[in-house]
Formats: structure tokens, sequence, C-alpha cells
């Protein structure tokens, strides 16, 4: 539809005739840790503040290579089996590291101040009023879960027993209740713009 010719009624019309319609259909593959993978500061290179320039290193391993002609494959079969007609199988490979806005594990969380930036709680080992708030922390990610992206995060804006950790200009908040363990997120919809609001209860351990 994007690509059909006129505007207005005569799109509508345009669209309303039976064929020739074609599609694409896309797939995305986990990308696993690795330490050769990794964000640092330039050695050498600054910004006119005096501030090190960041250094990312990212590159396709073997697994990754492996999963994105599977997924070539796999999804020609399932479009054969749905009865499509005239598929073409892309050949191109993968796209650039960071092409599709999801990575992750460029500030770690771990046990270890030599092997992570932040400790269990999100917070930087060598910065202790610092405290990450985004998916910098996990290595990986799964792009297909039960509940909103954004709730794997800590909001912008959260709560303990009332008391603000942390404040933040957009839409999303997060509270915690110690008492009964429950957590509480409220997450505006990009798409729609109204804001939706779930609970659900965790049990808090010690990092």
């Amino acid at each position: 539809a994007t690509r059909a010719p006129g505007i207005g009624a005569e799109l509508k019309a345009t669209l309303t005739r039976l064929g020739p319609w074609s599609m694409t259909f896309n797939g995305y593959g986990e990308m696993l840790p690795r330490e050769s993978n990794r964000a640092t500061l330039h050695p050498t290179l600054k910004d006119k503040w005096g501030i090190p320039s960041l250094h990312i290193d990212a590159e396709w391993s073997d697994n990754e290579r492996a999963i994105h002609k599977d997924m070539s494959i796999a999804a020609a079969e399932l479009l054969d089996a749905a009865g499509a007609r005239n598929i073409q199988r892309s050949t191109r490979p993968p796209s650039t590291p960071g092409n599709a806005n999801h990575e992750m594990g460029t500030v770690r969380m771990g046990r270890d101040p030599k092997t992570s930036v932040l400790n269990g709680w999100n917070q930087a080992w060598d910065v202790p009023n610092l405290f990450v708030t985004d998916g910098g922390f996990m290595t990986n990610f799964r792009l297909v879960d039960l509940i909103p992206t954004g709730t794997t995060y800590v909001p912008g804006t959260l709560r303990l027993d009332g008391v603000p950790l942390s404040d933040s200009p957009d839409g999303d908040a997060g509270s915690y209740t110690a008492a009964t363990a429950q957590v509480r997120l409220i997450l505006p919809s990009v798409a729609s713009g109204q804001t939706g609001a779930f609970a659900f209860q965790v049990r808090v351990v010690s990092p």
C-alpha cells in the first residue's frame, strides 16, 4: 500500500482492486553476548570538552550468520505452506550491527567491578549516585515477550514505598511496595498516546 499510486479516494480505489500483491517477511535473530563486542572509551580521541569519545567494537559471529541464513530458509518454507507464490528468498548478508537498534550490554550488570560496569542494583561501581535505567545492563534480549518491553527496564520515575528514587520527564512511572511485594508500572503507548497500568508481585533478593 505504501507504494501504490494516488492519494485519498484514488488510493482507496486502487487498494480495493485485486492484486497483484506482494509482501516482505522480515526476521530478527538473537546476537549472543561476546567479550569482543564491547563499548569502551577511546584512548586518544576526545571531544571539545576533553571527554574521551565512545569506541564501539561489534561484529557478527558464525552463530549470527547461521541464524540469518536459517531465518531466510524458514521464512520461505512458511510462506510456501501458507500458499504464497513467486517466493524470492533473500540472499543479502545480515545488516550492520546496530541497524536494528536493539543492541544492549554496553554497561552490563554483574557481581565484580572488574568484569561489569554496574552492580546488582544497576548502580555504577565507579559512580555511586549513577543508576542506569535503560536496557544497557542486559547482555542479550528476547525481542518478543509476554509483557511490554518497557517492563524489562526500570521505569523513568521509580518509587520505593512512596519515596522517589529516580525522576525522569518521560511518561513512564513505577513503584514498589515492600509490604505487599507489588510492582506497579504505568507505561504510555507510543502508538496511541494512551497510558496503561498493570501490577504484579515480585520477590526482591539481595544481589
